[in-house]
């Protein structure tokens, strides 16, 4: 294990991840089933070994701390403290919901896979905007490229492939849930949805192709705006997108 993978493991501390891990393998460790494997292999088109480090509810902080103690580009102070850039390290719970990375065949070099999932919720454009952009600013300083010896990917997941995405931009696998979930919502006496309703019923919630909106339709017009730049604007969401990170064989190059 090299020193990115190691420092990955030892800012893992999500106490989820362990219940999870002790729960349903009694290990330390989580192990992606094989089948899971297969298809994340062939969407980044590396494979995936079967002991490749996983871990869920990551947070970025974690990725850009253990990147960068692994390939220091800076100096500590005599009290082993570094420079803070706030678009690194937020101090913000902001994370990825899975974590895949495992080490390149020399060793030396490293595969980072971030997936976020979707249910049977739309995907919205501030959330991946905010997540693109932290990518971006952990793996580049302005336009030079940072920590070359990890190569950092991104995945979404869904039970259906966004309607009106170009997914050559994108790397999207299929996410397998059940067709029907309950969901508990707020009504009237009548059954009227209604936010301060004084009742509740439940709604069956069939998860569908529609419910994945082209929200992400101009991921790559997000990852070309500054990150510091206010929502994009109706006439920006329609106008002609650009790439300023581009994918060679999916890995963000």
């Amino acid at each position: 294990m090299n020193a990115f993978l190691e420092n990955l493991d030892l800012f893992n501390r999500k106490e989820r991840f362990f219940l999870l891990a002790r729960a349903l393998q009694d290990s330390a460790r989580f192990r992606l089933h094989e089948e899971f494997r297969k298809k994340l292999s062939k969407a980044v088109g590396v494979e995936v070994p079967d002991d490749a480090f996983a871990a869920m509810d990551y947070h970025l902080d974690w990725i850009f701390a253990s990147a960068f103690l692994a390939y220091p580009d800076e100096n500590a102070n005599e009290h082993k403290a570094y420079m803070r850039d706030k678009k690194c390290i937020a101090g913000s719970q902001e994370d990825v919901d899975l974590l895949v990375a495992f080490p390149e065949k020399d060793e030396e070099s490293s595969h980072l896979i971030v997936i976020e999932a979707k249910g049977d919720r739309a995907w919205s454009n501030s959330q991946m905007n905010s997540k693109t952009c932290r990518m971006k600013n952990i793996f580049y300083r302005g336009t030079q490229r940072r920590f070359e010896r990890i190569h950092p990917y991104l995945v979404i997941t869904s039970p259906n492939e966004p309607v009106g995405l170009d997914v050559k931009d994108l790397i999207w696998i299929k996410l397998r849930l059940p067709g029907d979930r309950l969901r508990a919502t707020r009504c009237d006496e009548r059954g009227r949805p209604k936010a301060g309703g004084t009742h509740w019923k439940t709604v069956s919630r069939h998860v569908q192709t529609r419910a994945m909106r082209a929200d992400l339709r101009h991921f790559d017009r997000l990852m070309n705006r500054e990150c510091d730049a206010p929502p994009l604007t109706e006439d920006e969401m329609r106008a002609p997108a650009g790439l300023a990170i581009t994918y060679t064989n999916h890995e963000i190059v």
